[in-house]
């Protein structure tokens, strides 16, 4: 019965009452973690798609002028982390399905995979590793674009990125990661 209160999560988003706040059982003794503000939890909830639209322009814009995957990936990965404090580390990753980390090591490895293949791309054409190829296509409505094998090498950067800071995130807030979980009661050791 205690090892089901210690995975027991309650979190409800919209009118709670004190019944309602988190609570774990850690060594004998209860931590409660109260809800987010009903001003953050607003806010939040049109922070991620603006900072999706941002992270999306800063991206794109980033091969002719400052900016690019790397500044891209943070503000990302920073409308993510806004969600973890909202809805709490448990249900944010229960809904990004990141099973405790694991897929942000699998976001990291694809991301540095994207990077490098991009790099290796140009010995096929006897180029030094990383040098960019550049065309010019003309896509419907969109008119005349210029487009870059730089643009693959900061997707990866970008995926690598927003998943090294979300495993960052993940594995410092979560405490089955530790070898302690909390305070020792009574000041035994």
């Amino acid at each position: 019965a205690d090892s089901a209160n210690d995975l027991r999560l309650m979190i409800k988003l919209g009118s709670e009452t004190d019944a309602d706040h988190l609570t774990t059982m850690t060594q004998g003794l209860t931590y409660r973690f109260n809800p987010s503000p009903l001003m953050l939890r607003i806010t939040a909830s049109w922070v991620l798609p603006l900072a999706l639209v941002v992270s999306t322009y800063i991206f794109m814009r980033g091969h002719n002028y400052p900016g690019g995957g790397f500044i891209a990936g943070l503000i990302t990965a920073m409308a993510l982390i806004i969600q973890y404090i909202v809805v709490g580390q448990e249900q944010a990753e229960r809904m990004i399905g990141a099973r405790s980390g694991r897929l942000y090591e699998i976001w990291i490895g694809s991301g540095l995979t994207i990077a490098g293949l991009t790099g290796i791309a140009a010995w096929f054409w006897s180029r030094p590793f990383l040098t960019s190829a550049h065309i010019y296509v003309e896509p419907p409505l969109l008119g005349k674009m210029h487009l870059a094998s730089a643009a693959s090498f900061d997707l990866g950067v970008y995926i690598t990125v927003v998943g090294a800071t979300m495993l960052l995130i993940s594995v410092l807030g979560d405490s089955r990661h530790s070898s302690m979980s909390g305070p020792i009661p009574n000041g035994d050791e």
